[in-house]
């Protein structure tokens, strides 16, 4: 039988379980080794349960939540839930408050409510929250956090600009007007200067507004406003225009001129003259007030340079000085004309000698004496002679018979000349008849009569004629004083013949006292 050759063991051995020979058996598992060790996982998966509800607990509670040591724009918002800040927000729009400090001292103060100023503070929270990472809270909750945030409000813009356009009115009320930099005529310097811009208090509307609006949205407090919203001066000091202007001015200034009669200066429009009548507008355009030159030329140079009626002194050949005032001969400039050579003159910055236009010319310019020359009738209605005076010498002189002072029929004194209504019996082939101006009660002439040498020096009224009627002894004395004429110079017959034969349309004469 064949030899076994499995170990052999007692069974004392294998009840113990101890090796019978030198070989160690495998070790017999015991029977509650596996169970062991399903018990060990429990507490491990317990604290993993734990630590995952807390983290997710975290989780949660950080979404709605700031971590602490948290400031949001500076406040303190540890632990503070989202809802909190909301309200808070909420509330901070309704009771917010600006005070606008104006340059000038005074201050503006605006109410949120006064523009039904408004805070999202559910946008606000929630863009506060996006800044949490809430999933990282087990590392952040640790730390400090500063969070900052554009906070953004809303209000009524048409009630911002009704409560702003209030305010700034009542403002400006006592407000100084800015004012434009302009041009000045300097008295001193004989030109123009600039005058500098200065700076009001006078509040621009617009301009507040749209900073009120801003820190409004910004949820300020305070709100400083510079001079920047002030209404500012339009033309500033160095503006180009008004600057290109005083130039053109001052050259129209240096443009001055000389009025001339028959050569001789007799006026000057000088600087100051110029600067009375060169100004610069509010669109800075220099320029010569046209119409104030006209007035002038017109008024007080025609004043100075016409001589008709003008009081003249003059001597007489024979001895003696005569002053005599009124008249129709003499010098009438033509002040328009005048006046639109000044102008042109000025705008083109020309200085110039001008010689003046008349509108009606006498013998020579005299300066207040004897402008019709050396060739005259020299009237004395004082002394009732008449005297043709030509170069010193007496031509023709005679005794007359002037208007009745005492009725009121005096011959005009003045300076006047004889005119184209000279006639004759000798050239017309038949008596001058003369008919009176003056009316009776039935209407007709007070007198008529026929003369035959007519030369008239007032219209076709007062003239020199013969009287026929007149005795020779009724000539010179006192005559006129109780029986003159109707206002013309009666004469003998050959006298007033003499004289028609001497005399031309032209020829002056001169009526004095």
């Amino acid at each position: 039988m064949a030899q076994n050759n499995y170990p052999r063991h007692s069974a004392a051995y294998a009840h113990l379980g101890v090796e019978q020979t030198g070989v160690s058996p495998s070790p017999v598992p015991a029977m509650d080794d596996k169970p062991k060790k399903k018990s060990s996982m429990v507490p491990l998966l317990v604290v993993l349960g734990v630590l995952l509800v807390v983290y997710f607990g975290g989780v949660f509670f950080f979404s709605n939540a700031f971590y602490p040591s948290t400031t949001l724009d500076g406040k303190d918002v540890s632990l503070k839930f989202a809802k909190e800040i909301a309200q808070a927000q909420v509330e901070t729009g309704e009771r917010s408050h600006l005070t606008v400090s104006i340059p000038d001292g005074q201050t503006l103060e605006l109410n949120g409510s006064d523009v039904s100023l408004k805070i999202d503070g559910d946008a606000y929270a929630r863009s506060a929250m996006t800044t949490q990472q809430p999933w990282f809270w087990p590392v952040r909750a640790w730390g400090s956090h500063v969070v900052k945030l554009p906070i953004s409000a809303n209000f009524d813009k048409n009630k911002l600009k009704e409560v702003v356009a209030k305010l700034v009115e009542e403002h400006n009320s006592g407000a100084k007007q800015p004012k434009n930099a302009s041009a000045h005529f300097d008295d001193k310097l004989k030109n123009y200067q600039i005058t500098p811009a200065e700076e009001g208090t006078t509040l621009n509307a617009e301009y507040v507004e749209t900073e009120i609006a801003k820190a409004l949205t910004d949820l300020k407090e305070t709100l400083e406003l510079t001079k920047d919203a002030y209404i500012q001066p339009a033309v500033k000091d160095d503006d180009a225009e008004l600057k290109k202007a005083v130039e053109k001015a001052n050259s129209m200034l240096k443009a001055t001129q000389s009025l001339t009669i028959e050569g001789k200066e007799v006026a000057k429009v000088d600087v100051d003259k110029l600067g009375s009548w060169i100004s610069i507008s509010d669109k800075n355009e220099a320029t010569i007030n046209a119409d104030a030159v006209t007035q002038w030329a017109q008024g007080d140079l025609s004043k100075q340079l016409d001589t008709v009626g003008s009081t003249r002194t003059y001597s007489l050949p024979d001895g003696g000085s005569v002053t005599v005032s009124g008249g129709r001969y003499g010098w009438i400039i033509d002040g328009a004309d005048v006046a639109d050579s000044i102008v042109s003159n000025v705008k083109a910055g020309k200085s110039a000698s001008i010689e003046v236009s008349m509108k009606q010319k006498a013998a020579k310019h005299a300066n207040g004496g004897a402008d019709w020359g050396e060739r005259w009738v020299d009237v004395n209605l004082s002394t009732q002679h008449a005297v043709l005076y030509d170069h010193g010498k007496t031509l023709w002189e005679s005794s007359f018979v002037s208007g009745n002072s005492n009725k009121g029929y005096s011959t005009p004194t003045g300076v006047y000349s004889v005119n184209s209504n000279m006639t004759s019996k000798e050239s017309s082939g038949s008596q001058v008849k003369l008919v009176s101006p003056f009316k009776d009660s039935k209407g007709k002439p007070t007198y008529t009569s026929y003369v035959d040498w007519w030369v008239p020096f007032i219209d076709n009224q007062y003239a020199f004629h013969d009287a026929s009627w007149r005795k020779s002894s009724e000539f010179g004395g006192d005559t006129y004083k109780s029986n003159g004429s109707h206002g013309c110079i009666n004469l003998p017959p050959d006298k007033a013949k003499a004289l028609y034969k001497l005399v031309s349309v032209g020829d002056v004469v001169v009526v004095h006292d």
